[in-house]
């Protein structure tokens, strides 16, 4: 196991017990390699790691990973990866929803974090991109998967996240952020 998963997963344990209970078994190795499939190429190993690890958690749960974010399973993945291929070849989303990206993060609102495969808008592959469905701007929210889940459970061990998901201060929360990863989120204006 990866060791930022190993150390989200101790935590979890220790401080989120009911959250780390309803998370659902890892995903499959054939519905990952359908992910990757559908996205374009290979998925990156800390993305097919996290969903060996824990296959997300229960469509009808509403507890988050991370302040109002989901864990996606791979199932919602792939569905998610349909409906965003529809609406692109629709004229609906061209040029919004980028190749490559794969959500593994959502919320209510229809709004994911990606992993940007391909390193697009003016970025490099491995970025995590935030869509959100009602606007026209992208933001490259942190470099890579990596640095996203390093920060996150920096954060949830350095007190920073309640036992709620939500930060106790969430200014205290983007200042940290902030400071881990200077000049980030980048907007990217989509057309």
């Amino acid at each position: 196991m990866h060791p930022l998963i190993a150390r989200l997963d101790r935590w979890l344990q220790a401080n989120r017990l009911t959250y780390h209970a309803s998370l659902q078994p890892g995903a499959s190795s054939d519905v990952i390699d359908e992910i990757a499939r559908r996205a374009g190429g290979e998925l990156p190993a800390l993305l097919r790691e996290l969903l060996t690890w824990r296959d997300g958690q229960p469509d009808d749960s509403d507890d988050h990973l991370e302040h109002l974010w989901s864990l996606m399973s791979a199932r919602t993945i792939l569905d998610t990866l349909d409906d965003m291929a529809w609406l692109v070849e629709n004229d609906d989303f061209a040029g919004l929803w980028g190749d490559g990206w794969v959500p593994f993060l959502g919320n209510i609102y229809g709004d994911h974090l990606c992993v940007d495969t391909a390193g697009g808008p003016g970025g490099a592959p491995g970025q995590i991109i935030e869509f959100k469905a009602e606007d026209h701007h992208r933001y490259i929210r942190y470099p890579s998967l990596e640095a996203w889940l390093e920060t996150l459970v920096s954060a949830f061990e350095a007190g920073l996240s309640g036992d709620d998901s939500n930060p106790d201060d969430r200014e205290a929360y983007e200042a940290f952020v902030a400071r881990r990863h200077p000049g980030y989120p980048i907007a990217r204006a989509m057309t």
